[in-house]
């Protein structure tokens, strides 16, 4: 036999006898993200009268009028949203709100009544299903807050209730 044939038989029974490569596991779809993109919503205070001002999320924003709305506004239709207004005791701020929700969301906040001047704020926003807002796409996001404080001085605390009288009693 020729010597190269018997090379290529020998490779070919070599090939042959070899252990079959362990299988790969199917890969896995990667698990949904830990961190959820970064809620793309803006906040505006509109005072009745005089310019609005735009709210940061990383920081407070000073001098908002206390009869300020807050608008939230976002290029997304966010169908999945919750938003709370709280004062510097974390407590509820009853509040009249309107959405409206179309190619993207218009979110206004008006508060029951004018807010307490030179008091902070902080405007919670995350999802009523979930912690996270959710978009028409299902796309969730990361909740996220804006912080203000109300134009002038903060009111004086009010007097503490009076003491009752510990009278003896007669019987």
């Amino acid at each position: 036999m020729n010597p190269l044939l018997r090379f290529v038989a020998a490779a070919l029974l070599a090939l042959v006898s070899l252990p079959a490569p362990a299988q790969e596991p199917a890969p896995v779809a990667e698990a949904a993200s830990e961190d959820p993109k970064a809620l793309p919503i803006r906040a505006e205070a509109r005072p009745v009268t005089g310019e609005p001002t735009i709210l940061a999320a990383d920081l407070p924003t000073e001098g908002i009028a206390p009869e300020s709305a807050i608008i939230l506004t976002s290029e997304h239709a966010l169908v999945d949203l919750r938003v709370r207004l709280l004062d510097e005791a974390g407590k509820l701020v009853p509040t009249r709100d309107r959405a409206t929700i179309g190619a993207g969301t218009v979110y206004e906040v008006r508060p029951a009544a004018p807010l307490v001047t030179g008091t902070a704020y902080r405007i919670e926003i995350d999802g009523q299903q979930s912690r996270q807002p959710t978009d028409v796409a299902g796309t969730s996001y990361a909740p996220q807050s804006f912080a203000f404080r109300t134009l002038g001085e903060k009111p004086p605390p009010p007097p503490p209730p009076a003491k009752k009288s510990k009278r003896s009693r007669r019987r």
